[in-house]
């Protein structure tokens, strides 16, 4: 086993409108993320998609969206629409967290196993998330984890991003300084640290500057971190 500490960084919401694609795509062909999450029912998303092509990346991973009907129907029709635009699906993940449930999580690692898909659920339980002594979470991560390894669908090792809100992010200084303190976190395997990159609100905008920063990049070759672009 690798004695690496490794890092996939993600851009979440790729779709959200095509200004914050760009940003996205442009962040893609510069190397500054490794990953990016796409949500599939977004307007004029095959053109956003092949703007991402065009940028260097072929592969996603399904951003899914809870639109109120059945779980498993929903990754299905999602997933088919990535794949009809002719990408890749390399992974799954949840948009505002609707498939961290009790009743979500079987139906989510069933379709990760049919087909072939990681999964963003940390093998640490996620504290910036969830209360620390929430012990019915605790209880049900432990099983998700458990169940994950016997189907043979990938996790990473830990997840990391900025949940303060954007009205509450005092400064980009605030942001970038937090995000470089996660790091020290990151443990040898392989974690993920996701942002937003994107035009709808400030804190948006400061994530696609962070992952461009000179502070943030000397901060990764500081404390011999490497990027990858999947678990």
């Amino acid at each position: 086993m690798s004695a690496e500490r490794r890092i996939v960084i993600t851009a979440d919401d790729f779709g959200m409108n095509p200004a914050s694609s760009r940003i996205v795509c442009d962040l893609v062909a510069s190397g500054r993320v490794s990953a990016v999450t796409a949500l599939a029912n977004s307007d004029d998303l095959p053109a956003q998609l092949n703007m991402l092509r065009d940028a260097g990346l072929s592969s996603v991973g399904l951003h899914h969206e809870a639109t109120g009907g059945e779980i498993a129907d929903e990754l299905r029709e999602q997933h088919s629409r990535l794949t009809d635009c002719g990408m890749d699906v390399i992974r799954l993940d949840s948009h505002c967290g609707a498939l961290y449930t009790l009743e979500a999580l079987p139906a989510a690692l069933e379709f990760c196993t049919r087909f072939s898909l990681a999964f963003r659920m940390p093998r640490t339980f996620p504290t910036q998330f969830f209360a620390e002594g929430d012990s019915s979470m605790r209880s049900l991560h432990a099983q998700a984890v458990e169940a994950a390894d016997a189907m043979g669908v990938a996790l990473p090792d830990v997840m990391l991003t900025n949940t303060t809100p954007y009205q509450d992010v005092a400064s980009y200084e605030q942001l970038r300084d937090s995000y470089i303190a996660m790091l020290d976190a990151v443990p040898v395997g392989v974690s993920e640290v996701f942002v937003h990159p994107g035009v709808d609100d400030q804190k948006r905008q400061w994530e696609a500057r962070l992952v461009v920063d000179s502070q943030w990049l000397e901060a990764l070759e500081e404390r011999d971190i490497r990027v990858v672009d999947r678990w």
